[in-house]
């Protein structure tokens, strides 16, 4: 029986991801995670104090070691999600998560909310528990350590990969510089999939809303911007990097997401970028209808699902 691989590395040592040499440096600028790591990002105008810095750092190593204690997989995979908040994309990933852990494989699981945020103990969850739970105090806390959790995501995912474990990553996919990580993870070995989690904008807003009684993860800024974000991914990442995606639809807040098609690269001897295979005809007129839905907002009917995914496939 093969022992937990536990690691002696602080993760935070930045050294380790940005090396002078250049024979391993991240994708995320090392002034970009700097200022994650200290606090003065996104909502959130002030540093962390000495203290605070601290904490977080600790609470980062042992989102880390946590990881590695449960002996994860070691390959070049990243199954990655894509969708905008509140699509389900939480619901499909613990699910996929569970069957692989009955089949026997422990992945490593990155997530900026679910994990990160959840599992800082010493900094976030420490002052949910101080304050008083209404929504306020919550999306204070939320503001607060967005830039600790970002910092955790991304030190646990470059470390991850600097040692080649495949990892499951729970995000958006919707900055335009998520085609710059998927760019770094094909120079380092690995195959990309990813999971897309789409339904309409009244699913997505009441999933949050209900979500929101308990934990708030979001701000309504990100969920207008998110949704409008992710399906101008579809040529400039999606169709440039990835190996695999498989689409889901969720129709109804109650339901789970359900698999629509499955699309494959190809590769050079065949004429087609790719073979897209639908599983459920229902659910793929409703991700082709909800993607162009953005589309037609933007007004870029070069990205209208007819124009890239289906072009570019043999369709089965």
């Amino acid at each position: 029986m093969d022992l937990p691989k536990i690691t002696t590395d602080d993760i935070c040592d930045l050294s380790l991801i940005y090396k002078e040499d250049l024979s391993y440096s991240y994708s995320l600028p090392e002034n970009i995670l700097i200022s994650f790591l200290h606090g003065k990002a996104f909502d959130y105008p002030n540093f962390y104090t000495h203290d605070e810095l601290e904490k977080l750092k600790a609470d980062i190593n042992d989102l880390f070691h946590e990881i590695m204690s449960k002996n994860p997989v070691k390959n070049n995979i990243a199954i990655i999600s894509a969708g905008s908040p509140g699509s389900g994309k939480t619901t499909l990933l613990w699910q996929k998560l569970q069957e692989e852990t009955q089949a026997g494989y422990n992945y490593a699981h990155v997530s900026p909310d679910e994990v990160c945020l959840k599992g800082q103990k010493r900094t976030y969850v420490a002052d949910i528990e101080a304050g008083d739970r209404s929504k306020e105090a919550r999306e204070q806390a939320y503001t607060k350590w967005r830039p600790g959790s970002n910092a955790a995501t991304h030190l646990l995912l470059a470390n991850l990969i600097r040692k080649k474990y495949a990892f499951y990553f729970e995000t958006t996919c919707s900055s335009p510089q998520t085609c710059k990580f998927f760019e770094f993870l094909k120079k380092q070995g690995y195959r990309i999939k990813i999971l897309h989690v789409i339904a309409s904008d009244k699913v997505r807003w009441d999933s949050i809303q209900e979500r929101d009684k308990t934990f708030i993860q979001t701000t309504e800024q990100d969920i207008r911007e998110k949704g409008l974000l992710v399906p101008q991914r579809i040529n400039d990442t999606f169709l440039k990097y990835v190996d695999e995606i498989e689409f889901y639809y969720r129709k109804e807040v109650s339901q789970d997401a359900l698999l629509a098609a499955r699309w494959i690269k190809n590769d050079d001897t065949f004429e087609s970028l790719g073979t897209l295979k639908v599983i459920n005809s229902e659910a793929y007129e409703n991700v082709k209808a909800t993607h162009n839905i953005a589309i037609e907002i933007l007004d870029k009917p070069e990205l209208k699902w007819e124009a890239t995914i289906e072009s570019v496939s043999s369709i089965l």
